[in-house]
């Protein structure tokens, strides 16, 4: 008989969760044609026509928490670990925002360092150029004086 007892607990919950029903909080609020997606220790979950909501045990009265079974003391370490898994979470995505932010800075430098190569370069050439113009120049005003001392050699 003991091994048929939640197997039955499982049935009547099953179809709890198949059928929709109407909820209402301590404070008023209303789910109507709501139907219920998942049972969690500290609440339940609900999908109604305008969207899914998670409605906590604490705020439904006492007929609805006994007919999903809420203990209190499940709710509260269930919530502890879920609190501990989100910190643990926002850690991650702080410490992932904390690289891509160092990665952006570090795009930022190569950008500019790949900049000043382009400079650089441009700087090069020119220097490059006028030297190569004033080396002509030097040849041309050279090849002038020999011609113009030494015309019969």
């Amino acid at each position: 008989m003991k091994s048929i007892a939640p197997t039955c607990w499982s049935l009547v919950l099953l179809c709890s969760l198949a059928f929709a029903d109407d909820f209402k909080t301590i404070d008023g609020t209303e789910y109507n044609n709501a139907k219920v997606t998942r049972v969690e220790p500290d609440g339940i979950v609900l999908t109604t026509s305008s969207g899914v909501a998670k409605v906590y045990f604490s705020e439904l009265p006492q007929e609805v928490q006994e007919r999903f079974h809420y203990d209190e003391a499940k709710a509260r370490a269930y919530s502890d670990e879920q609190n501990a898994r989100l910190e643990q979470l926002r850690k991650q995505q702080e410490k992932a925002k904390s690289k891509q932010d160092k990665i952006h800075r570090l795009e930022a430098r190569y950008s500019e360092f790949d900049q000043k190569e382009d400079d650089l370069r441009r700087e090069k050439d020119e220097v490059r150029k006028q030297l190569e113009q004033r080396n002509v120049s030097r040849k041309r005003s050279a090849i002038f004086r020999v011609t113009l001392f030494y015309p019969l050699l």
